[in-house]
């Protein structure tokens, strides 16, 4: 878009939480398992 700066944030923020909630979802998998 326009405002390249803010859509590289965005991707980053989405790879970034995407990231995170693998590794807790990994995490209470192994707890509870």
């Amino acid at each position: 878009g326009n405002s390249d700066g803010l859509e590289l944030v965005v991707y980053i923020s989405v790879f970034f939480f995407s990231a995170v909630l693998e590794l807790v979802l990994g995490y209470c998998f192994c707890i509870l398992n």
